[in-house]
């Protein structure tokens, strides 16, 4: 199932309800790093298995970026845009 985001990132693919999303954004900079060690602690007790679909778009993905890496952006540059863009919604 596929929702459409309402992220100001403008996060395309999201699996995230509209829902989850618009409260998700209500959240200053520290509420949110509080919600993912709470989501990071819940995951490291909780076998997660991918559906057959869902590995079928992880492969095709990376086949994609292997064939072409200007599709996308280093995991280290996302995370400091994330930061950045973190810092600057705490600031203002």
């Amino acid at each position: 199932m596929k929702y459409e985001t309402v992220s100001r990132l403008s996060y395309t693919g999201c699996v995230v309800s509209p829902q989850v999303q618009e409260a998700l954004s209500t959240l200053s900079a520290d509420e949110l790093v509080e919600v993912r060690a709470y989501i990071d602690h819940t995951l490291a007790s909780t076998e997660v298995t991918l559906t057959e679909d869902e590995q079928a778009v992880i492969l095709r993905r990376s086949a994609e970026m292997d064939a072409d890496p200007s599709l996308g952006k280093p995991a280290r540059q996302v995370g400091q845009e994330i930061l950045a863009e973190l810092a600057r919604r705490k600031a203002a």
